[in-house]
């Protein structure tokens, strides 16, 4: 294991502790817009983890959810979603997790999701596979959408109920069950083979960075809507790989 992922997943671990620590507390809100907050949590849990990686990589760079894009120019940028999920989070919800990405030379090299209610820590590295709590993991083998499992993550704010609903016709009609974790937690169930694939209506960086090479690594294929491959997206497909192009499909 490289320093890199061990910084990264000692990083999401101790930001986890401290997100189950404070799970059912009263959270002090800040309101980043329309439908978007972030919680005290959220900003805690964003400096546990910079501080952490800073103190082992004090040159690299930082593009997080919630501070932004740090001036330094270093072509080691880490990506990070200190807690993903917080709308979830902010009503007891399991669904939620950390999102920590290496990127160098623009290229995503390493990459770990870790969901503290469940336990599961998702961790890659490029060209050395996905794991899954230490075990190696591949994505589903389903080939045609009729049957298959996937998860549809809808904004209020990306596009018209009637829009939704031709993606769903085309889509979801066909699958044997639809459902929707969000966020992370979506891609984590991509990667592992629990689900065939997901659906995303409106991403950032953070959301993506890490699941792209995690997705990858275990055989699947993560991109926009139209295909193009992450983690600078706006919407996001992962899958299998096998479905993808049928997905895309259905959602153009």
């Amino acid at each position: 294991m490289s320093k890199e992922l061990d910084v990264a997943i000692k990083a999401a671990k101790m930001a986890g502790k401290l997100q189950l620590e404070k799970l059912f507390y009263k959270h002090k809100l800040k309101k980043k817009g329309p439908k978007n907050f972030a919680t005290d949590v959220d900003l805690k849990s964003e400096k546990i983890i910079i501080n952490h990686i800073r103190k082992n990589f004090p040159s690299h760079s930082f593009l997080s959810e919630e501070s932004g894009k740090s001036k330094n120019s270093s072509q080691c940028k880490w990506i990070i979603d200190p807690l993903d999920g917080t709308h979830s989070y902010m009503t007891g919800l399991p669904t939620f997790g950390v999102s920590i990405a290496l990127e160098k030379k623009g290229k995503i090299t390493t990459g770990v999701i870790f969901l503290p209610y469940f336990n599961e820590l998702l961790k890659a590295e490029k060209g050395k596979g996905s794991f899954l709590n230490g075990k190696k993991i591949k994505v589903s083998k389903k080939k045609e959408l009729d049957g298959s499992s996937g998860s549809f993550e809808m904004h209020s704010d990306y596009c018209s109920l009637k829009q939704y609903c031709a993606i769903y016709s085309k889509v979801f009609n066909q699958t044997l069950n639809s459902q929707s974790f969000g966020g992370i937690t979506d891609f984590a169930m991509v990667a592992s083979g629990r689900l065939d694939f997901s659906l995303a209506a409106r991403t950032h960086p953070w959301d993506c960075a890490a699941a792209t090479v995690i997705v990858e690594e275990s055989g699947g294929t993560l991109t926009d809507f139209q295909g193009k491959t992450g983690p600078y997206i706006s919407t996001a497909i992962s899958s299998n790989g096998l479905l993808h192009e049928k997905i895309i499909g259905g959602v153009g």
